[in-house]
């Protein structure tokens, strides 16, 4: 997905092998390009590219593209934690 640059990642469960599509939505990024020794400071523009996000306004999960379970995450840590649930959820419905 070309993750570094547009912030879209897929992950496959181990558990389930259900496939979770992840967005990172912001503008925020890291300040990088290069570095002049002479000055210590970062120089050259990168402008949008490679800063791992996207506006949401050019999110592609959305219910108008036949997802049905679209949900915003603060980070990356309530992301795994909400796949541990729904795979675990998955996995009672499977045995019931």
């Amino acid at each position: 997905m070309n993750s570094s640059e547009t912030g879209r990642f897929i992950i496959k469960s181990l558990v389930t092998g259900k496939e979770y599509f992840i967005e990172s939505i912001g503008t925020q990024h890291s300040n990088w390009g290069d570095l002049n020794p002479a000055t210590g400071k970062i120089e050259g523009s990168y402008g949008e590219k490679f800063r791992g996000s996207i506006a949401a306004k050019d999110s592609l999960i959305t219910s108008e593209n036949g997802f049905d379970e679209v949900k915003s995450l603060e980070n990356w840590s309530d992301l795994l934690s909400d796949i541990e649930r729904r795979d675990a959820a998955s996995d009672r419905d499977l045995v019931n």
